[in-house]
């Protein structure tokens, strides 16, 4: 399955050493190079960088010691604001939301509004980006304003599969998400059965869950759904292989484990992760692998594998975890040997060859360490996990046969539905898969005791799909309560205090764009959507010029790269014959033309790439200028193609009102 690695943002911070009245300054948008990935040079936004955080602005190059900064990028200096004694940020907890009179309420003098300041680890919730800084009055005393959570922090807690609990006090022990307002606690356990400790029922779950802290997009709150929707699925498991757990899931911020969560549920033993503790500079991640389980881990081990493909899978500790458990049931108990593992994956459009070599030495690897590990032949053995090794396409058979035989195991009879390894409907996200396939396993040693009977089937759990994905991709937002009217009134309050100067939106159709004008005291400086030939949406983009509204096309060359697409379902935009006959007519390529097409239609066009080639051809569409007929040709190419159906269930989905 596929592992994303990221670009390491490196923020410099430089401590100065002077009285008590100096403060500290430090640099924002630098990006690590790491090796064999194309770096995001310079991601900083200038002065923005330095005053969300509430610091001061110093000094901005577009080069680092001789790298250029790809704009908007750019390296700020900033300096930090001087800290005074009694000040207090009211809102720094991960869910905050302080009103405008949170120092007025606590009888204290604002000194400052600030976005969130993510040095510290302070920052607040994507989408609530806002603190005050507060300074007691001469005289009076601060006062403690108990705070009654409102719909919108609760819709916080619904995100997270987690109950909004409305009473201002909690025991200190309890499990549970504490924000500075809403505070919220996991669901309620679910009944688990128990069966003799002859039979054992073993899962192996792959999270996805990317290894490196993002703003919120979905993976950390569907990981927080997982473990309940599983038992409610499964009440009778008694161990999990989960893979893929890098960060630990759920609210790793906030002090709550995907761990906690199955203890809160009755799986109260764990495995270490494996390859945790990572190696900063060789391989910065996890392997992302431990084993969860009922009963009562007697003892474990791990080792992480040596041979690693040419891949994402060089910065991940992958490996095998090892745990010894005993099931205790009526008075009788039995021991089992799990093995947990994640072996090497084969990059999207890449030949298998090369990745079923390192998969072999993998498993050779993981064969020799069950040896090692001495285990009687009259206990049984289970392996499990995602083997990367297809059992649905009869190409792959081959290989996975290799592997079984090295490990000397033994594949249950498949029993129940094939199809819930893929479905083309999910909503789209990059770990989707293409194809069919059937690639995690649990397996049975043969050299040691057998069972009796034995069977493998694949779930799905409704509700933890891909990103924020459910069965009809409504569940997480049908309910929701936010209004972006009251997000934009927020926005509007940045500008009065001069944290930004122009404000915009994103995704807004024209309906939303009437509401939202009706209301504004500053205008709408900018709408960004998806536009190209493919989607020109001309009713949209005269009604956002006439308005003064810029306008900002993301995916213009309907984003190709979208991993989940197969070659059937990619757009072909850029092998659109009309637009090749007009590259080759001005010795451009493809993708210059389509950026050509926005800019001389005054739209603000903002292309991704991470090829260094594509990059730099990007920018060299300002020697040619296409003709009105080719602008006419590209124009009238409309096929309604959306390559983004993000949120579709919400009350206030803007694409419903797609012109025709």
């Amino acid at each position: 399955m596929t592992s994303v690695v990221s670009k390491l943002i490196l923020i410099l911070v430089i401590y100065l050493e002077c009285g008590v009245e100096c403060t500290s300054k430090y640099e924002v948008g630098v990006t690590e190079n790491i090796p064999g990935v194309i770096p995001r040079l310079c991601l900083s936004l200038g002065e923005l960088s330095c005053t969300e955080n509430g610091d001061t602005f110093e000094s901005a190059v577009y080069e680092y010691e001789g790298i250029p900064c790809y704009p908007p990028g750019v390296v700020s200096t900033c300096e930090e604001r001087l800290n005074v004694a009694n000040e207090v940020w009211k809102g720094t907890a991960p869910f905050c939301h302080p009103s405008e009179t949170a120092c007025e309420d606590a009888s204290m003098d604002e000194v400052l509004t600030s976005r969130c300041d993510g040095r510290d680890g302070t920052c607040c919730w994507t989408g609530l980006p806002e603190r005050r800084l507060c300074y007691p009055r001469d005289g009076e005393d601060p006062v403690d304003v108990p705070h009654i959570n409102t719909g919108l922090e609760c819709a916080m807690c619904d995100v997270f599969g987690f109950i909004c609990d409305v009473t201002t006090e909690l025991e200190p022990d309890q499990l549970f998400l504490d924000g500075d307002h809403a505070r919220c606690l996991p669901p309620s356990p679910v009944r688990l059965k128990d069966r003799h400790s002859h039979h054992l029922s073993v899962i192996s779950y792959n999270v996805y869950e990317i290894p490196y802290p993002v703003g919120q997009f979905g993976q950390r709150e569907r990981v927080c759904r997982i473990p309940n929707r599983l038992f409610e699925e499964h009440p009778e498991v008694d161990v999990i292989i989960f893979q893929e757990v890098f960060l630990g899931g759920c609210g790793y911020e906030f002090g709550v484990s995907l761990r906690d969560l199955l203890a809160a549920n009755g799986f109260l033993y764990t495995t270490a992760t494996v390859g945790d503790p990572p190696e900063l500079y060789l391989r910065p991640y996890n392997g992302g692998i431990f084993i969860a389980s009922k009963w009562q881990i007697l003892s474990e081990n791990s080792t992480v594998f040596s041979p690693v493909g040419p891949s994402d899978d060089i910065y991940l500790a992958k490996g095998v975890a090892y745990a010894t458990i005993e099931k205790s049931f009526q008075g009788r108990s039995k021991v089992y040997h799990i093995f947990g593992t994640h072996l090497q994956y084969t990059p999207l459009g890449e030949a298998h060859t090369m990745f079923d070599v390192m998969r072999v030495l993998q498993v050779q690897e993981m064969a020799q360490f069950i040896v090692e590990q001495n285990i009687p032949k009259s206990e049984p053995v289970i392996v499990g996990g995602d083997f990367n090794a297809d059992t649905y396409n009869n190409m792959y058979h081959e290989h996975r046969d290799e592997i079984f035989e090295i490990l000397g195991a033994r594949m249950p009879n498949i029993i129940g539905n094939w199809y819930t390894t893929y479905d083309s409907d999910l909503i789209p996200g990059i770990f989707v898969g293409a194809e069919r396939e059937w690639i995690d396993y649990v397996l049975t040693l043969k050299d040691h005791q057998q069972p009796s009977s034995s069977n493998l089937r694949s779930f799905r759990l409704p509700g933890t799909g891909v990103f924020i994905d459910d069965d009809d991709h409504s569940e997480l937002y049908k309910d929701s309560k936010i209004d972006y009217v009251d997000t934009w009134k927020t926005f509007e309050q940045f500008v009065d205090e001069g944290i930004c100067k122009n404000i915009g939106v994103s995704n807004f159709n024209i309906k939303q764009l009437e509401r939202l004008r009706s209301v504004a005291r500053h205008p709408i400086a900018v709408n960004q959507v998806e536009l190209h030939p493919y989607l020109p949406q001309k009713k949209l983009v005269d009604y956002c010029k006439s308005h003064n509204i810029a306008l900002t096309a993301y995916s213009p060359f309907c984003a190709p790269g979208r991993g989940w697409l197969t070659d059937d379902t990619k757009p072909g935009l850029l092998q659109d014959p009309a637009v090749l006959a007009i590259a080759a007519k001005h010795k451009k390529t493809a993708g210059q033309v389509l950026l050509r097409y926005h800019i001389q239609r005054d739209i603000v066009v903002i292309p991704k790439s991470s090829n260094e080639k594509r990059i730099k051809e990007n920018f060299e569409v300002f020697d040619f200028d296409l003709s009105g007929e080719e602008l006419t040709k590209l124009g009238g190419m409309n096929k309604n193609y959306r390559s983004y159906l993000l949120f579709k269930g919400h009350p206030m989905y803007p694409f419903d009102d797609d012109e025709e």
